[in-house]
């Protein structure tokens, strides 16, 4: 099976994203903390794993939205790491919060809450953007 095209985007200081050249555009985040990176709801693609081992040390793949099981199992076991789905206790250096869903229904997600002092902002794809919150 050919590997995704992926376009890398949201260049930043403390990472990179990357979408997948496709209509959804599942974009993907790296998050680079202390020189370990983070991988957030990530699909593989052309370069992905090379651009993560070349950004630091991987750290480990966080599936933070129920529906996006994606690649993250994969990468994580080629790269080493913990798979962590849905996390609900810290993960230093990242905390998880709960939100409600709507129509009175729990939203099976774990927003990442991790300040990166940075006041760049992101361009992902259209359909969605990484839970980032900027100090």
């Amino acid at each position: 099976m050919a590997a995704l095209k992926v376009r890398f985007c949201d260049e930043f200081d403390h990472g990179f994203g990357w979408v997948v050249d496709e209509f959804m555009e599942r974009c993907s985040h790296a998050l680079v903390v202390d020189g370990r990176v983070w991988l957030v709801d990530p699909v593989d693609g052309d370069g992905v794993e090379e651009r993560v081992r070349t950004a630091g040390e991987p750290a480990g793949v966080l599936q933070l939205l129920d529906r996006h099981n994606r690649d993250g199992a994969a990468l994580a076991r080629r790269l080493g790491v913990e798979h962590s789905v849905l996390p609900r206790e810290p993960i230093p250096p990242f905390e998880f919060v709960s939100i409600a869903g709507g129509r009175g229904k729990p939203l099976r997600v774990a927003p990442l809450v991790y300040r990166l002092h940075t006041s760049q902002t992101h361009e992902s794809g259209r359909f969605w953007h990484a839970w980032i919150s900027s100090a």
